[in-house]
């Protein structure tokens, strides 16, 4: 969801950021935990499905919002309320998980802090 990107360079950039869809939920997987997926899915040996769902965590909108402003306290972050999931809210990764021998290891606040971290790095910050 492109608000999702929002959520997190605007307010390191320092701009304020409106999200309309605070009670969205959505299965949120962090960059390093999908490069980690593809990276199981080329190695594995044996014989693998021909595709896989491969997901993070289950959030709402609103409790990364929480997690960027716990780390950025003066974050201008205005969430409203609803939001309805046009995909699923949490994918099965039971297959990835037997076959690939991969799951995510970043859950909400290791992810929102670590790109945080990432976003606070000189020239790191994507044009808001």
């Amino acid at each position: 969801a492109p608000f999702a990107v929002e959520l997190f360079t605007r307010p390191s950039a320092g701009l304020p950021v409106s999200i309309e869809e605070g009670d969205r939920r959505l299965d949120f997987l962090y960059g390093p935990d999908a490069a980690a997926a593809c990276i199981a899915a080329a190695t594995a040996t044996g014989p693998l499905r021909p595709a896989y769902n491969i997901g993070g965590f289950s959030t709402r909108v609103r409790d990364v919002a929480d997690a960027v402003r716990r780390i950025i306290p003066a974050a201008q972050l205005n969430v409203r309320a609803g939001g309805e999931n046009p995909w699923p809210e949490a994918l099965d990764i039971a297959a990835a998980q037997r076959d690939l021998g991969w799951a995510p290891l970043h859950d909400l606040n290791s992810a929102v802090a670590e790109y945080l971290s990432f976003l606070a790095r000189p020239g790191a910050v994507l044009a808001p």
